[in-house]
């Protein structure tokens, strides 16, 4: 994930394996993504709309539960990373 800084050149946020989540953040506050993904390496990317959703959990309600689950496992292990590098930054 990149966000491009003051300068204009891209900084590197972060590196993801494949089968990661993201742009969940702002999908489900309803904002707007601050950064880019680039892929260094050919993808397959799938983007999830609203209506998309929508259409999930009312087809299939348990799917829709382990997406909700599996967004909330990776918020909740990004924002554990996030606050280690700042008690380590800040340490």
């Amino acid at each position: 994930m990149k966000l491009a800084s003051e300068n204009g050149e891209s900084v590197r946020l972060a590196s993801y394996r494949p089968g990661t989540l993201v742009g969940q953040q702002a999908f489900f506050t309803f904002g707007s993504q601050v950064a880019q993904v680039m892929a260094d390496a050919p993808t397959r990317a799938f983007r999830l709309t609203r209506n998309k959703l929508n259409e999930l959990e009312r087809t299939s309600p348990g799917a829709a539960l382990e997406l909700k689950t599996l967004v909330i496992q990776t918020l909740a292990t990004r924002l554990s990373i996030a606050t280690a590098e700042i008690g380590v930054l800040a340490g």
